[in-house]
C-alpha cells in the first residue's frame, strides 16, 4: 500500500489501483474512474489509495470486492461501509462527510449515497446519475 500511496502523492493522481501485479493510475475528478473500472474491469482483490473516500466511492469499492483502500481523506460514513464489507481500510483524515468542491455543504455524491442502506442500493443510484462519463487512465506493469 505504500507504493501506491506514493504514487497518489507524488503523481498528483487521484486514485491508484493495483490488480495483482498492474499499478494503474487515474486522474478523473470524483468517482467517474472507480465507476468505469466496476462496469469494465474486475476491482476483486485490488487495493486503491485515493484522495476522497465518501459513502459512494467506499460503496462502488465494495460493490467491485477490493481488499484495502487507503484516503487521503475518508467520510464517517464511507468508513462504516468498508468497515461493515470487511474491507481493510486506512486514512489520513477521517471527516464526518464529504464537502462539495467549492466546500459548501454536502458533496451531491455523498448526498445522493446518505440513506443508501447497501453498497449496491447506492452504486445503482451513482449508475443513475453519471454512467458514461470517460475516464482518464494510465496503466504500468511492475
Amino acid at each position: 500500500m505504500n507504493t501506491l500511496k506514493d504514487l497518489l502523492h507524488t503523481g498528483g493522481h487521484s486514485c491508484v489501483i493495483r490488480r495483482d501485479h498492474a499499478i494503474s493510475t487515474y486522474d478523473g475528478k470524483g468517482i467517474r474512474d472507480l465507476l468505469m473500472l466496476l462496469e469494465s474491469e474486475s476491482l476483486t482483490k485490488a487495493q486503491v489509495a485515493d484522495k476522497v473516500v465518501g459513502k459512494a466511492a467506499a460503496s462502488i469499492m465494495a460493490a467491485g470486492g477490493v481488499s484495502e483502500v487507503y484516503a487521503d481523506v475518508m467520510s464517517r460514513t464511507g468508513a462504516g461501509l468498508l468497515e461493515s464489507s470487511g474491507i481493510a481500510y486506512s486514512y489520513g483524515e477521517l471527516t464526518d462527510y464529504i464537502k462539495r468542491a467549492d466546500g459548501q455543504g454536502l458533496c451531491p455524491m455523498e448526498q445522493l449515497t446518505l440513506d443508501a442502506t447497501s453498497a449496491e442500493e447506492a452504486v445503482n443510484r451513482i449508475k443513475e446519475r453519471i454512467l458514461g462519463k470517460t475516464s482518464h487512465h494510465n496503466q504500468t506493469t511492475v
